[in-house]
């Protein structure tokens, strides 16, 4: 076998939603990346998460870490079409919300105090 003298300025370990993303953003700007995925791409936790992209889900209080996952969240509809318009695949997103039941009064209560703060800041899906 030969030796590979191929480089890249970045390598992305995983090809999944987060490391495609980060790969076609990169790639977009004229960066040269390899992403790098032990398995088949896409097939690993983004699998696993159904698709699934729920940063309010269990958010207890704003903090900074809470603020990076709303911009995210604001930012990924104008990405998705961005997808679409260059592929022509459409990924069949939506934005819809997510159902939690409380089996308990103690998680009724955690799940009220949730939808308090969140309604509150206008969080609402």
């Amino acid at each position: 076998m030969g030796v590979n003298h191929n480089s890249s300025d970045v390598v992305i370990i995983g090809g999944g939603v987060i490391g495609l993303s980060l790969a076609y953003h990169l790639a977009r700007e004229g960066t040269s990346v390899t992403v790098l995925e032990r398995g088949q791409i896409g097939q690993e936790a983004s699998t696993a998460g159904a698709g699934i992209l729920a940063p309010q889900a269990e958010m207890e209080e704003m903090n900074p870490l809470t603020e990076l996952c709303l911009a995210s969240k604001a930012l990924y509809r104008n990405f998705v079409e961005e997808l679409v318009a260059k592929c022509g695949i459409d990924i069949e997103f939506s934005q819809t919300g997510l159902l939690y039941v409380a089996f308990s009064q103690t998680e009724k209560e955690e799940l009220e105090k949730r939808y308090r703060w969140q309604r509150q800041r206008g969080l609402l899906v």
